[in-house]
């Protein structure tokens, strides 16, 4: 089964929207095929084998992570960018973010999009293991980014590292 799913800044990975119960996520899944959670926890909900990470603040859905997966397209701005190199993932997201951004192997997050990407491996490329690819690529809305700001200020590290 192959999924495709489209990575819209501030809105969600489609079908899966940011703000969404877990009900009405458990739903949109539904309309492609997802049909149950394959772990749940307090605040996070995994779908897909564990591909799909969905967590709640409030009741809501807060952040959306794709983990790398063979079964699993990701589209952002027309191009397929899951299992496509690191690098060029970088380059088209920061192209998208506006202003100067170092690439970092370990991740980035894009604080006007919101958008994350993690860990940079060659582990990650399941296709051919041969080319670094991001472990997950992920969304997050304010309250997701107000956490990782939190985070980062308890371990003195600048915004968005």
């Amino acid at each position: 089964m192959k999924i495709k799913l489209t990575l819209e800044p501030g809105v969600g990975i489609l079908p899966i929207k940011l703000g969404m119960t877990r009900d009405e996520v458990a739903a949109a899944l539904k309309t492609i095929g997802i049909m149950t959670r394959s772990a749940e926890h307090a605040a996070t909900d995994y779908y897909f084998e564990n591909a799909i990470q969905i967590e709640f603040t409030d009741g809501t859905a807060s952040f959306i992570g794709i983990a790398s997966d063979r079964d699993i397209e990701l589209v952002f701005q027309g191009a397929s960018i899951l299992q496509s190199p690191a690098r060029d993932v970088f380059k088209r997201i920061a192209a998208a973010e506006g202003g100067t951004h170092k690439y970092d192997v370990n991740g980035k997050v894009f604080r006007r999009l919101i958008v994350t990407l993690w860990e940079a491996e060659e582990q990650y490329d399941r296709i051919n293991e041969a080319v670094p690819v991001y472990g997950q690529v992920g969304l997050g809305d304010a309250r997701y980014l107000a956490g990782v700001d939190e985070i980062d200020a308890r371990y003195g590290k600048a915004k968005g590292n």
